[in-house]
């Protein structure tokens, strides 16, 4: 069979070298299409209600370590280890660490979604969780973001490494420089990302940047309109019986 770089078009999967039968049978899970990489973000990103109205909880965590792994059933998965985590709002994680699927093949390909979160060691998020992982899916790129201290304020980035306006139930309103190196190079591996201090400091955008606090206060309110079911309980782990590689380990929502 022949090799091929292909990206699928359901959840933004790109498999470097992949068989034109797995791109196939990966593109079959409905209603997702893959997010667009290849242009600037504009200044405002939509949000996707079906995103907040899940979230069950709300925690700030530092990013211990990361590491793959390759599973028959599961297939070729991160692992995020978490620490230092604080919840503020909604269900403690019974577990520090999750995973999402990602990473190296047996023969050599890498298998990449473009929808989720790239994590960086030693790097502090604040994190939506859902009430249930999907087979690919525990956090979405959207839900994750990054937390950095420019001077005596801290600030919230988008996963594209913009610095947040603002953030309500329909959009959220971003800088226009990234503050953050190394993403989307296909020659790094995910979570290689640095933070440019240089350029935040000259970023006109960082002072107008909601700080951490103010991120908090106005995602809360966003998760209270879209009537997320914080403190539900929650689930980090995929769904037993499923495959990574069958058309029934769709995304949940």
């Amino acid at each position: 069979m022949g090799m091929s770089l292909g990206r699928v078009a359901a959840i933004g999967i790109v498999v470097v070298g992949a068989s034109a039968t797995l791109a196939a049978l990966l593109s079959s899970s409905p209603g997702y299409a893959a997010t667009a990489v290849d242009t600037a973000p504009p200044p405002s990103l939509p949000i996707q209600l079906n995103r907040l109205n899940g979230v069950v909880s709300v925690v700030e965590a530092t990013i211990d370590r990361t590491w793959q792994t390759y599973d028959d059933r599961l297939g070729p998965r991160t692992h995020i280890s978490l620490t230092e985590l604080v919840v503020l709002a909604g269900t403690t994680p019974l577990s520090n660490e999750f995973s999402q699927l990602g990473g190296d093949l047996p023969d050599g390909r890498r298998v990449s979604i473009s929808e989720l979160p790239s994590f960086s060691a030693g790097a502090r998020y604040i994190i939506f969780f859902p009430r249930q992982a999907s087979m690919y899916v525990t956090v979405w790129g959207e839900m994750a973001f990054r937390v950095e201290d420019v001077g005596n304020k801290s600030i919230v980035l988008n996963p594209d490494g913009l610095p947040l306006e603002s953030f309500s139930l329909t959009s959220a309103t971003v800088g226009q420089t990234p503050l953050l190196h190394g993403l989307r190079e296909r020659s790094l591996p995910p979570g290689s990302e640095t933070f440019d201090m240089t350029v935040a400091l000259n970023d006109p955008s960082v002072k107008t940047a909601l700080s951490h606090d103010e991120f908090i206060s106005q995602a809360l309110v966003a998760l209270q309109i879209a009537g997320a079911p914080l403190g539900e309980k929650m689930n980090l782990e995929p769904p037993s019986g499923a495959r990574w590689d069958t058309a029934t380990a769709q995304p949940q929502q």
